[in-house]
C-alpha cells in the first residue's frame, strides 16, 4: 500500500508531497497511509410517484454499479455476497392516513431496527427522510428498502446507494 508523506523533495521546493520510496525524499515523520477505495456499488432510484402498501419494497430501478459484489436482477432487491457495506437511502413521500411515515432497510427479509426512519406530518403533506448504515453479512444476502410505517403511502422519489467497504 502507497504511503504519502508530509516530504520534503529538493527538486520540487520544501514542501512538495511525495511518495516515501521517492529518491530525494526527506521524511519528517508525518506519514499517512493512503486509504483503500473499494469502487463496487449499486445506485437505484424511483423517480415516478409509486404507491407502496405496508411492509412492500420500494422498486427502486438500477440505474449505476461497478463491480460484481452487488448486483440486482429485480427492482427493489439488492443482491450481496460476504462483505461490509454501507447503505444510505432517501425517500420523499406523501404522509398517508396515520400521520406518519417510516422507512427502512430489510436484510433477507427481516428489517434492519437502525436503518428505519419515520417522520410525523399533516395528512398528505410531503416527508423526506434519510438514513445511512454501516453493516455486515456472512452469507450472500439481499437488501431491499421497505415502507416500514404500518399506511399505504404514495412515494415520489427514492433513491437506494450500497457500496462494499470491505
Amino acid at each position: 500500500m502507497p504511503r504519502i508523506s508530509n516530504c520534503r523533495y529538493t527538486k520540487f521546493g520544501p514542501y512538495y508531497p511525495c511518495n516515501v520510496t521517492t529518491s530525494g525524499c526527506s521524511c519528517a515523520g508525518n506519514n499517512v497511509v493512503n486509504p483503500v477505495i473499494n469502487e463496487e456499488y449499486v445506485f437505484m432510484v424511483l423517480t415516478e410517484t409509486t404507491t407502496v402498501a405496508s411492509g412492500d419494497i420500494i422498486p427502486v430501478a438500477l440505474t449505476n454499479f461497478a463491480g460484481n459484489a452487488i448486483t440486482s436482477t429485480e427492482a427493489g432487491i439488492v443482491n450481496m455476497i460476504p462483505g461490509t457495506y454501507q447503505a444510505t437511502f432517501n425517500v420523499t413521500s406523501e404522509i398517508g392516513a396515520g400521520g406518519e411515515n417510516s422507512f427502512a432497510l430489510s436484510l433477507n427479509d427481516t428489517v434492519i431496527s437502525v436503518s428505519s426512519t419515520s417522520e410525523e406530518g399533516s395528512v398528505g403533506s410531503v416527508s423526506s427522510v434519510s438514513n445511512s448504515i454501516i453493516f455486515s453479512v456472512t452469507e450472500n444476502s439481499t437488501l431491499s428498502l421497505i415502507n416500514n410505517g404500518s399506511d399505504t403511502v404514495n412515494v415520489q422519489r427514492a433513491n437506494l446507494t450500497v457500496r462494499k467497504i470491505n
